[in-house]
């Protein structure tokens, strides 16, 4: 059974940066003013197909509405999520060429939208191990980092660890960074489900702040850019990616009580890849994660009554939808 962990911290919830990865549509303006209406503050999308070779393109009517609503509704930051098919570990000189263009690519998008920067994943070491690969995926991100345009960062992200996937481990991502170069513009997005699989119970007692404490002492907290909130339909451990609605998972509303806890990590902005955001969710089903996110945060008695547990919420009736988030070039 998971333990409570002992809230330190004090909650300021209007202050809480949560941000959703957006479904653009055909009109990027009435999607970002809809996630606003919502309750989001900052923003993720994908610029080209997540599942394609497909370089970014950018029209300009519906770039200048992006940016234009972006502004208007005050959502910062905005960030890129890079294409799934990225693999910089890969064995094959072809796909680990395609894998760093797509990146450039990404960064440049990045950079005409108005983006922080771009995460991505970095690909799997097929059984080979991560001392084979390191050096391989630090050249493809030093290239990457040369070539990208100024102020915009390369943010890498934690994983589950299924399938030889390289960054599921802190000190992964940590070594990868001082191979590369440790440029200040390669930064980090840690994935709360991810974290999950990986074996961090994150409602356990003083799991938040052993997080927090491996995070000093591997990349470092000043790297640190952002988490991906997302609660976790698979069980604690077992290297599986799957996301639920927050408070519908493993981690469940103490776990991101717990994180809410740490100022260093309450203090980033919290993007949302989870099912509710799906536009074909009924009225009601939308926008859940949102809802519970800010309602822990603005949850005072929570930090009155240290190693309380927020009530378990059930389940949404509606099925969880396969990805169907849209891109700037839909």
């Amino acid at each position: 059974m998971t333990r409570a962990c002992t809230v330190k911290q004090t909650r300021e919830g209007s202050k809480l940066n949560i941000g959703v990865h957006l479904s653009l549509g055909t009109k990027p303006g009435t999607s970002v003013a809809q996630a606003a209406g919502a309750g989001a503050t900052c923003l993720q999308i994908f610029a080209s197909s997540p599942g394609a070779w497909k370089a970014p393109l950018l029209h300009e009517d519906k770039t200048e509405q992006l940016r234009a609503a972006v502004a208007e509704h005050g959502m910062h930051p905005l960030v890129i999520h890079a294409i799934y098919l990225i693999n910089l570990a890969s064995p094959d000189p072809v796909l680990r060429r395609r894998s760093i263009q797509s990146l450039q690519a990404a960064m440049e998008a990045a950079a005409a939208l108005g983006a922080m920067g771009v995460v991505t994943h970095l690909g799997s070491h097929s059984g080979r191990g991560f001392e084979a690969v390191a050096g391989t995926i630090a050249s493809g991100l030093r290239q990457v980092i040369e070539t990208a345009p100024d102020r915009v960062a390369l943010i890498l992200e934690n994983n589950a660890g299924a399938g030889g996937l390289v960054g599921a481990q802190l000190e992964e991502l940590a070594a990868l960074i001082a191979f590369a170069g440790s440029s200040r513009r390669l930064l980090v997005a840690l994935d709360t489900a991810h974290l999950c699989g990986a074996g961090w119970d994150l409602a356990a007692d003083g799991e938040g702040e052993r997080l927090v404490e491996a995070i000093r002492l591997t990349f470092g907290l000043d790297r640190l850019a952002l988490i991906h909130a997302n609660d976790s339909a698979a069980v604690c451990g077992s290297r599986r990616d799957r996301h639920a609605v927050v408070g519908e998972g493993h981690i469940g509303l103490a776990g991101f009580a717990c994180l809410l806890a740490q100022g260093e990590i309450r203090r980033l902005p919290w993007i949302l890849e989870t099912p509710d955001l799906d536009p074909s969710r009924r009225d009601g089903e939308q926008w859940v994660s949102i809802r519970r996110l800010r309602a822990l945060a603005a949850d005072s008695s929570l930090a009155s009554r240290p190693g309380s547990t927020p009530e378990a919420v059930p389940a949404s009736t509606a099925p969880a939808p396969e990805d169907k988030l849209d891109t700037i070039d839909a």
